[in-house]
């Protein structure tokens, strides 16, 4: 049932090919912009969506939530600390320098 909603989705967007949309880039990402949602196809396969962007301003961890909640995606465990410790400070920059000057030497 999820598949058939995806294609009904996808039926109701116009459609263009992967050559017309190289061809015409500027027009398609305008119509987009104004809020057509677009289907590029190659060969008739669809393989790509091109949509407005999100007026709700949602962070992409949200995003990543919500296609969790939607079965879209399955999100990793988080990783343990032990086997990704932090990494080391950063050296003052005036040691930075120092280091490149003596690396580079008299040029």
């Amino acid at each position: 049932m999820t598949m058939w909603l995806r294609e009904a989705t996808l039926a109701r967007m116009k459609t263009v090919g992967v050559r017309a949309l190289k061809n015409h880039l500027s027009e398609y990402l305008r119509r987009a912009q104004d809020g057509e949602p677009l289907a590029v196809t190659n060969r008739g396969v669809v393989i790509a969506r091109l949509v407005p962007p999100d007026a709700g301003g949602e962070t992409a961890e949200e995003a990543l939530r919500r296609l969790a909640r939607a079965g879209d995606l399955r999100l990793g465990k988080p990783n343990r600390p032990d086997l990704y410790p932090p990494p080391p400070g950063l050296l003052p920059e005036e040691e930075i320098r120092e280091a490149l000057d003596w690396t580079r030497g008299e040029r």
